[in-house]
């Protein structure tokens, strides 16, 4: 798999690389970024998933805080976004 071009430091790729890279038809893509979507906004808007995701974390002595657990739902999500849109109009613009 080669990168067609380098824009800020992302590679990007066309959408043939991309269909070799990640084999799944567009709606399954869409299925998945909906559900990262939808944990995100359900984080970020109910106090009280928040509090249980700590109480978890911390219960598994991890490091990670629930605020980098959305911040990463966050950038999974764009980057899905990007990468659907690439593979309905063939041609992704945006670093992945």
């Amino acid at each position: 798999m080669s990168a067609r071009r380098r824009r800020n430091d992302g590679l990007v790729y066309t959408v043939d690389e991309l269909t070799e890279a990640i084999p799944m038809f567009t709606h399954e893509l869409d299925d998945i970024t909906f559900v990262v979507d939808l944990v995100e906004e359900w984080l970020r808007h109910q106090p009280d998933a928040r509090l249980e995701l700590a109480a978890f974390l911390n219960d598994d002595g991890r490091r990670t805080t629930v605020w980098d657990v959305i911040t990463a739902l966050g950038t999974i999500s764009v980057h899905l976004h990007q990468l659907a849109h690439g593979a309905r109009t063939g041609t992704p613009d945006q670093p992945y």
